[in-house]
Formats: C-alpha cells, structure tokens, sequence
C-alpha cells in the first residue's frame, strides 16, 4: 500500500473552481457559431418549428466547419444535424463534403447514413456500391433504399416524435403544442 505522507496536500476548497464568465460580444464568429448551433439544435426539439430551419450561403463554411469536428461526444447530434443541413445546398463544395463523409470507413455509421440521406438523389449511384459494404448498418440502409422502402429524397431534419398519449382535444395547452 502506498504511503500517504509522499503524497501533497489537497489545496484548500478542494478541486472545485470558480466559473468564469466570457463576454464574446465582440467577437463576430463566436456568435455566428453560437447561433449556428442553436439553430442547428432547435430542430431536435419536439415542440421547435421545423420549418425555420433555413440556412444561407452564408452559413455553408460553418457548416462544412462542423463537419469536420470529430472525436467530441458532445458535438456528435451537432455534427449530425450539420451534414443534414449541407443536404440543403446544390453547393459543389457540399455534395464533395457529403460524398467524402459517405464512403469514409472511419465515419460513425450514422454519419454516413445521414451523408447519404441528405444527399438524396445525388446519391442514388452509391446505393448498389453500399449494399455489400462492410457495416451491416450501411448494407441494411442501402439494400432497404434499393428495395424502396426507404425514401430517396432529401432529407429534412429529424425531430423528435411528440408523445400525444395524453393529449385531449379540450386541453388547450395541448392544442398548441399537437
């Protein structure tokens, strides 16, 4: 066992420290990036509406930006809705980025799934390449798009389903959210 006394002393407060916070007013692409993702995220909210998730020129480089994050957990919902959003875009830069993250093996299987969805009909030569692909996911996805059960169109974003087990006509607080 070790001995206790080599070790040094815990500082006092322990290891806890204080917040600090950051005014980034007057920083442009800080907010530019914080509205993207608050826009980017708005639309996995059950109660958001989905129809103002729109996104401009402007918004492509930010976007092609979250693409290329990876190996955060905590972005990877963002970095989903991102390659969603490129879907939106008859940008060469775009397609070329959803190609790329389409065939790349070291893409999480969502990933790809979601590249080959926002690519929609411009992806439609890569399903008979996607049907013997290594991931079962991908080949399942792909062999499931060829039979046409799944819709080969773009795609929106994904929302979150509403439960409206308990939902009554009367309730008016119901009503505005259903």
């Amino acid at each position: 066992m070790a001995n206790i006394k080599f070790l040094p002393p815990e500082p006092t407060g322990g290891r806890v420290r204080a917040s600090v916070r950051v005014d980034v007013s007057a920083l442009p692409a800080i907010n530019r990036r914080m509205e993207l993702n608050e826009r980017l995220l708005d639309a996995t909210c059950a109660f958001s509406d989905p129809s103002n998730w729109r996104f401009g020129r402007e918004d492509l480089e930010l976007l092609l930006l979250v693409t290329h994050e990876r190996f955060g957990g905590e972005s990877a919902l963002l970095r989903r809705q991102a390659v969603l959003a490129l879907g939106e875009f008859d940008s060469e830069e775009a397609i070329r980025r959803l190609m790329v993250l389409t065939v790349d093996l070291a893409e999480h299987d969502s990933i790809r799934i979601a590249a080959l969805r926002a690519l929609g009909l411009r992806g439609h030569e890569l399903i008979d390449q996607f049907c013997g692909d290594l991931s079962p996911v991908i080949r399942d996805y792909a062999l499931s798009v060829r039979a046409g059960s799944k819709p080969e169109r773009r795609h929106r974003t994904g929302q979150v389903p509403q439960d409206r087990t308990d939902c009554r006509e009367e309730d008016e607080a119901c009503r505005k959210v259903c």
